[in-house]
């Protein structure tokens, strides 16, 4: 339930980006502006909101080149700071094209509540939150992008 509350806060706190609530469309129209402004390199702090361990609830600074991830590293001002993160737990944390694939699978299993926002430039998802199964506990998950910017 925390983690509920932290994601819903963070997607009301998004409110100058556009919202969607889980229309697919929506979700292809930002893909779409991705694809379009997506920079060769950039890096984004992301933070995985789930009832999970440690490892993968703190923020994580994922580092992208070319589309694909170079490196991931918890962010300062966590109880793992600046250590890598375990391979076991590094598909948690993908480059924006992983995000809209985790969407789009919730999508596609039609999930009970998908809430989810865009940066209204580069399309990227900002923050969102899945509940597959209305009845059951402890199974929602969501994502935060806490901060990007495009490399050089």
């Amino acid at each position: 339930m925390r983690a509920r509350l932290t994601l819903a806060l963070a997607l009301s706190l998004a409110a100058a980006c556009e919202s969607v609530t889980g229309p697919a469309s929506d979700l292809e129209r930002a893909r779409r502006r991705w694809a379009s402004a997506e920079p060769a390199a950039y890096e984004m702090t992301v933070r995985h909101v789930c009832f999970c361990v440690t490892e993968v609830t703190v923020p994580v600074v994922v580092t992208v080149r070319g589309g694909v991830v170079q490196s991931r590293r918890y962010a300062d001002g966590s109880a793992l700071a600046g250590r890598d993160v375990d391979p076991r737990y590094a598909a948690t944390f993908p480059a924006v094209e992983g995000l809209f694939d985790v969407l789009d699978d919730a999508v596609r299993r039609r999930a009970a509540d998908i809430q989810a926002t865009y940066d209204p430039q580069r399309g990227y998802p900002t923050a969102f939150y899945i509940d597959y199964e209305r009845n059951v506990a402890d199974e929602e998950q969501g994502y935060q992008i806490q901060a990007f910017r495009a490399l050089p």
